[in-house]
């Protein structure tokens, strides 16, 4: 039992909060609505009506909402692939996931996998788009742990090289690299292989491929003080499967954010 006079800013604090945990519920609940009008727009083929209303319901939601948010984005996935921005689509679902784990999201993330492995040229599709969601990523991650960047370069079996489709893969990892917003980090340019072969084979192949897109981001503008390569070998998968779409996407590089 609280006792003794309170002044009257801790007595209309204790008015005030209740009202913001109504507005709050109210928000959630109009924004659980928006997302259903952007799922029957989705289907109905209207995507840019879709990704509209999503990004109305996403404003309303507080970082608290963690299921709601994982929602809104999963909707946002489905509409951009529908706008043919695959690769954008799955950097929003692994997004998605990490607020909240989902069998139907996690199946739908390995469609858009197998999307991808099979037509790497929809990875050169909605650069823009790429490099918008990249932004976005940022209100919805939690702080703690390592933070990487959202995108990736792939490669060919026991490739190091860049292909042209990887090249671009690259310039939009580097473009999320030269944000304002990462200043104050370095970046550690992380390799790895498939699931085949030995470690003596892909350990260094997986350093080898760290090093090219080291290199990539070094000729784009990167100081050399902010990048280091590390190789993972296939320690690391991003998928478990035996599948040629499995090893596709698990051939890759990412970037993992150092804080200075």
């Amino acid at each position: 039992m609280i006792t003794g006079k309170m002044n009257p800013f801790t007595r209309r604090g204790l008015l005030i909060l209740p009202g913001i945990a109504l507005v709050r519920a109210q928000n959630a609940s109009h924004a659980a609505e928006l997302v259903n009008e952007a799922r029957k727009a989705r289907k109905s083929g209207d995507f840019s009506k879709s990704l509209s209303l999503l990004k109305e319901a996403f404003g309303l939601t507080t970082p608290d909402d963690d299921g709601l948010r994982a929602r809104i984005l999963f909707e946002r996935a489905a509409a951009l692939d529908g706008l043919g921005e695959t690769l954008t689509a799955l950097q929003v679902m692994e997004d998605s996931l990490e607020l909240k784990e989902d069998p139907i999201a996690r199946r739908y993330m390995h469609e858009l996998q197998d999307k991808l492995a099979s037509n790497p040229e929809l990875a050169s599709k909605g650069l823009k788009g790429a490099f918008e969601a990249a932004k976005e990523v940022r209100i919805v991650r939690r702080g703690g742990g390592a933070a990487s960047v959202k995108s990736w370069v792939n490669f060919k079996v026991m490739g190091h090289l860049l292909e042209p489709g990887a090249v671009r893969q690259a310039e939009i990892l580097v473009g999320h690299m030269s944000e304002p917003a990462h200043k104050g980090y370095k970046f550690v340019v992380v390799g790895h292989t498939d699931t085949t072969g030995s470690d003596e084979i892909n350990d260094p192949l997986s350093l080898r491929r760290a090093i090219t897109v080291l290199e990539f981001a070094r000729k784009a503008g990167i100081p050399m003080d902010r990048l280091r390569a590390q190789g993972k070998g296939k320690r690391q998968p991003l998928r478990p499967g035996n599948s040629d779409a499995d090893h596709t996407v698990n051939r890759r590089v990412e970037v993992v954010l150092e804080r200075v």
